[in-house]
């Protein structure tokens, strides 16, 4: 998550965590798809051809066929949230504990920034709030920009059409699109 927070810390360390954004081993199919049939129930079989496509450290995703469109399955890691929250708690308590202990470090606020990376933290493990994103952006970029065409040398953005019925907090299915994503094109690809 931290990846992405070109504020929060150097470079160096922002490209090894980048590394954490689809290069973790994956878990097992079996577990994640059970995940998917616990959320989704018999919905759940109107996904065909479901093949890994990436693993991250917060989800992993699946390429699949619905009602023969190509899509995307993002699933939630099973116990990241309370992983996340354990970890978060504990450097809360060391931040407070500083600042009880080092009273100018209340100017900086710390506390604060850890209570603000948990608020952040709990939108981006819960699909429901991508979803909504994902669909205010799209309308948004098509009311702003016709066709997605932004400027000549930017090209054409695109969002990817969300399932909302068969998305979940844990469960997110989208449109698959070819090209290359917005984090790539930042990075020159």
């Amino acid at each position: 998550l931290l990846s992405g927070r070109y504020d929060m810390l150097p470079e160096e360390d922002l490209r090894e965590l980048r590394k954490l954004l689809d290069r973790v081993d994956p878990l097992p199919n079996e577990m994640m798809l059970a995940i998917v049939r616990q959320e989704l129930g018999t919905s759940a079989d109107d996904l065909q051809n479901v093949e890994l496509l990436a693993s991250a450290s917060i989800a992993q995703t699946y390429t699949a066929t619905f009602r023969g469109r190509d899509v995307v399955v993002k699933v939630l890691r099973p116990g990241i949230r309370e992983r996340i929250e354990l970890d978060l708690s504990i450097i809360h308590r060391i931040a407070r504990s500083g600042e009880l202990l080092w009273p100018m470090l209340r100017r900086l606020t710390i506390t604060r920034a850890v209570r603000d990376m948990r608020d952040w933290i709990r939108e981006e493990t819960d699909f429901t709030v991508e979803l909504r994103n994902m669909e205010r952006y799209r309308f948004h970029l098509a009311s702003t920009f016709p066709k997605g065409k932004i400027r000549e040398d930017l090209g054409r953005m695109v969002v990817p059409v969300t399932y909302p019925d068969m998305s979940t907090s844990r469960v997110l299915v989208m449109e698959r699109l070819e090209g290359v994503t917005l984090a790539g094109w930042m990075r020159g690809e």
